[in-house]
Formats: structure tokens, sequence, C-alpha cells
């Protein structure tokens, strides 16, 4: 005896299954790739900013370079401690303080065969020099000059990144100063790696 069965869905439209399925592909989960790595140690309480460098240190090799802007402002963010692997990983020299909690959390997630370095970035000061700013030249002008270029940095600075001249004159134009001129830094500054 057969009975009517009940429940169940519709049989999938082709062109729904086909856009379900490529959206599963394009959401390929954590696996290792550049981008999990941002995501896992900007998952580690304070770091607020991260860049990663695939083969930082050679084949196999994974360098993460963690900020702590708000932890550690104090120290204008950058990590307290030596930079180095996991506690877990005995291929490299161990990191401490900052640097060993991050690796610490990053090997949790890491791929197996990947060597993770945590690194904290290099400070590299620039001098900047502005003129022409005739009546503007003013102490009130000159703190806004420097925040306008302290958050243009906070934004775009990575380490082995470049910032070009156009990104500090937008940031100064914002100000709407009446004049001024960049004469230094001459060129686009590029950030160093650790």
């Amino acid at each position: 005896m057969s009975s009517a069965f009940g429940g169940g869905t519709d049989i999938e439209e082709e062109e729904d299954f086909r856009s379900r399925v490529l959206l599963a592909w394009q959401g390929d989960g954590e696996n290792g790739k550049k981008q999990d790595y941002i995501d896992w140690a900007l998952a580690v309480p304070g770091v607020t900013r991260a860049w990663v460098n695939p083969l930082g240190f050679g084949a196999g090799t994974v360098v993460v370079y963690p900020m702590l802007d708000d932890a550690n402002a104090s120290g204008g963010g950058f990590p307290n401690g030596t930079d180095g692997a996991s506690a877990s990983d005995t291929r490299y020299a161990t990191a401490t303080g900052d640097q060993l909690d991050i690796a610490n959390a990053l090997y949790q997630s890491q791929p197996v065969d990947a060597l993770v370095i945590v690194c904290a970035p290099v400070a590299q000061p620039v001098d900047f020099t502005i003129a022409d700013l005739g009546t503007g030249n003013t102490v009130a002008n000159q703190t806004l000059i420097k925040a306008a270029l302290t958050d243009m940095f906070l934004r775009l600075s990575a380490p082995g990144g470049t910032i070009h001249p156009n990104n500090w004159d937008e940031a100064l134009s914002a100000l709407n100063l009446s004049t001024f001129s960049v004469s230094e830094p001459t060129g686009p500054v590029t950030g160093a790696n650790a």
C-alpha cells in the first residue's frame, strides 16, 4: 500500500543551482590565503591593523606585520616584543611579547606547513616641509596639517607599500588652506619591510 508523500521541496532550477554553487566556490573558506592571515591577526585582542608578506623570508614562510594602535598607543601602536614564530613551532626562533601572543593565536588557524613569523613593522619617520602657507601659517593650521598627515599615514601606510605625493596633496587639500606647497618629500615614500 502506498500513501501520498508530504513535505519536501520542488526541484531546484538549474540557474539557481548554478548561482548557489558559484557563490560557494567564491567563498572558499579559510585555507591560508593572504586575507585569512589578516583576518586571523585582526581577531587577536588589541590588533587594529595587519599586513601579510607571503614568502617574506623565503619559500614556505608567511610574515605577518601587526599594529596595536590603541593598546600600545604610547609606543606609536607598534608591538612590544621580539619577532618570531609561535612557541609551538620549533622551526624558527620563538617570538616574545605581543608578537608571541599573535603568533600563538595564528598557529591555531594556519595551514600545518606554513612557517608564520610575526614581525613588528619598521618605524619610518618622514619629514615634511610645507611652504607657501601665507597667512595660513598659524599654530592651529600646523596642528591640522600634522593631524591630516598622521591620518593619511595611518590609512595608507604598509610594510613595503608606497605613498605618493598625490596622497598627501589630497590630505592637505581637504583642509581648505588658501595655498600650500610641499617641498619635502620630493617623491613617493616607500615603507620598509622588517
